[in-house]
């Protein structure tokens, strides 16, 4: 069985582009009770820029994939991912530099 803040850090690396928001919510509320203080999560996202609207989709030439912000695979704005994280205890410690395949960003979130 495992107990009350067991985990070092946790990945969740190509997963959050395949869920809603609330669903996002939901890992990271769950996740945060069995995380070390210090812990942390290491997370990608589909980004869409400020400027972008959220609803039109957006084609990654890396990866040749497209995103959308109302389907699988998500893209989310940097605000959408600070509210996912501040709403579950959690905050953007860093954006991690990364080179995944698909263009995806990695934060490092940390307990607030």
């Amino acid at each position: 069985m495992i107990s009350q803040r067991d985990f070092d850090y946790a990945l969740a690396l190509s997963l959050f582009t395949h869920l809603p928001i609330n669903l996002i919510r939901t890992c990271l509320e769950k996740l945060r009770p069995v995380m070390k203080t210090d812990g942390r999560l290491f997370a990608t996202f589909f980004v869409c820029d400020d400027g972008l609207p959220l609803w039109r989709p957006i084609s990654h030439p890396r990866g040749g994939i497209t995103t959308y912000g109302d389907a699988d695979p998500y893209h989310y704005k940097v605000a959408d991912i600070e509210f996912m994280a501040g709403s579950t205890g959690w905050h953007i410690e860093r954006e991690v530099r990364f080179d995944h395949p698909r263009s995806q960003r990695c934060f490092t979130l940390a307990r607030a």
